[in-house]
């Protein structure tokens, strides 16, 4: 199918659609769209192309990551994030990746600590 004839298809099936959802999420997808990339994901591109290149064997599978876009899309159907939301979201779970967390009981640690200060 050429770019004309997809152009067309999708003209005849947004104009039936009725399903306020999907034409939102469509709204969402062209405002991203005209906007292009934001500074903070070029910014974790960056950084995870960093990561990359100083270990390619640090990588996450098929599996792993048709999984994380599952539980993605299962929040976003009960909750529509925002882009900033989304954005500290990905950068938690890198950081759960990595290993840069803390238990509960360092945390609390650490916060009694800085609230003494």
């Amino acid at each position: 199918m050429d770019i004309q004839a997809i152009k067309v298809d999708l003209i005849h099936w947004l104009t039936e659609l009725q399903d306020q959802k999907i034409l939102e999420q469509l709204q969402i997808f062209k405002t991203q769209q005209e906007k292009g990339i934001s500074d903070a994901h070029k910014a974790l591109l960056n950084e995870r192309l960093a990561s990359y290149k100083n270990d390619p064997t640090n990588v996450l599978d098929w599996e792993e990551v048709n999984k994380l876009i599952v539980l993605k899309s299962k929040l976003d159907a009960v909750y529509q994030l925002s882009p900033e939301q989304n954005f500290a979201i990905e950068t938690g779970l890198e950081d759960v990746e990595e290993g840069r967390v803390y238990s509960s009981g360092d945390a609390n640690k650490m916060l009694r600590e800085w609230l003494e200060k």
